[in-house]
């Protein structure tokens, strides 16, 4: 093994251990939507430094349904596109109208099944769901464990389940992504029933352009 190849899996071994923390899943049912954030490294600091040293951090936004195209999206804006100090939105426009019952609440033992169904689609498992984590780092499953979703599920709508299940899919990928990278970034993950994903989307990045120019 070269030096070269010794100093990069130093690196890769770094990566991994770097500190990220994950978000309580906050639900508002009457906007129809749930969001998680997920810090990685000194996220904090390396902005604070740029805004001080009239530095810009740049914010992007990745669309994703889950599908392999989605994945493919997500792990070429990880793994290219983001630098330290940058902020990621993932965001997973839903059309309400697939949901047969959008306001009724149905008890559903099966929510460990979904997760586990959500899971294989990004390529992880429901036992690298509940793997060990490194210490000093949060599980994303440490405010919604699975027999939590399970039990909880039974005061919740088919919607408000389907955005949890999406959320932690999303997590496990992106925390999948993360690790392979040196990057202290922050990621926004938002699953959110709308009448239409195409304007909603449309409409964030209008606003996220607005409010950047407001502020330069």
């Amino acid at each position: 093994m070269s030096s070269d190849t010794e100093a990069d899996v130093r690196d890769l071994h770094r990566a991994q251990r770097m500190e990220m923390s994950f978000s309580p899943i906050t639900s508002t049912p009457e906007t129809q939507r749930v969001v998680r954030t997920i810090l990685r490294g000194e996220y904090e600091s390396i902005v604070k430094e740029a805004e001080e040293g009239n530095k810009r951090v740049r914010k992007y936004l990745v669309a994703t349904d889950l599908s392999g195209e989605a994945q493919h999206a997500l792990e070429w804006t990880i793994g290219t596109v983001l630098r330290d100090g940058d902020t990621l939105m993932a965001i997973y426009a839903i059309d309400q109208d697939t949901v047969e019952d959008g306001g009724k609440i149905v008890p559903d033992d099966r929510i460990a099944g979904e997760l586990s169904s959500q899971a294989a689609a990004v390529g992880t498992s429901l036992a690298a769901v509940n793997m060990p984590h490194t210490p000093g780092t949060a599980s994303p499953l440490s405010n919604i464990g699975i027999g939590d979703i399970s039990e909880r599920s039974r005061e919740r709508t088919k919607a408000e389940r389907e955005r949890y299940v999406a959320v932690e899919a999303i997590t496990r990928l992106v925390e999948k992504l993360l690790k392979k990278t040196r990057l202290q970034v922050k990621v926004t993950v938002e699953v959110i029933h709308c009448k239409s994903p195409k304007h909603l989307l449309t409409e964030i990045v209008c606003l996220q352009f607005i409010s950047r120019h407001m502020v330069t």
